[in-house]
């Protein structure tokens, strides 16, 4: 049976790529899950995103269900001055596990810019 992470699926449950987040969550205090709720869910940092001043590439997976690809992506770019945008086509939210190899081809080639 296949379990949903983030929109990802995960073919074995308790051995995905996600599992390391999961246990990082259900260790987490509760005060750090309304504090990180309220900072991702509640808080307007528009104007903090768009004071980058260093060089940001932004990726982000279009089928993302925990951050909408159209509510959260482009828009970031958008507001980050001179940034480069990558959207990784049909990839969910954890890149870092899912597209580990495009990822850090895509993060060096940045750097190298």
């Amino acid at each position: 049976m296949a379990q949903r992470l983030h929109g990802a699926v995960l073919r074995r449950p308790g051995r995905g790529p996600g599992r390391p987040c999961i246990r990082d969550s259900l260790e987490a205090s509760p005060r750090a899950g309304v504090e990180i709720y309220r900072t991702l869910f509640c808080t307007d940092q528009r104007a903090e995103t768009a004071a980058v001043t260093v060089p940001t590439l932004v990726v982000h997976g279009t089928t993302d269900l925990a951050a909408p690809y159209a509510l959260c992506g482009p828009r970031t770019a958008e507001l980050v001055e001179g940034s480069r945008f990558i959207a990784y086509e049909g990839a969910a939210h954890g890149l870092f596990a899912t597209h580990a190899e495009r990822l850090n081809e895509d993060l060096l080639a940045f750097v190298k810019e």
